[in-house]
């Protein structure tokens, strides 16, 4: 793997169903709720430990 050993990650990422124009306004969850989410996911080293894979923004893996 190219980037095996450095600090770098490649991660499919699914945000959720959110309050937005797209999502409608029955979403439980709003935009901020999810970047907080995901800032909690960077921060926690979880989007490293995520690499190659396709994670919700909580961090859990999401089905293919």
């Amino acid at each position: 793997m190219e980037w095996q050993g450095s600090s770098r990650a490649a991660v499919a990422l699914n945000p959720g169903w959110m309050r937005t124009d797209m999502g409608d306004g029955n979403a439980k969850r709003t935009p901020e709720d999810t970047a907080s989410d995901i800032l909690a996911l960077y921060r926690s080293r979880g989007l490293s430990r995520a690499n190659g894979r396709f994670v919700n923004a909580d961090g859990s893996e999401h089905a293919w």
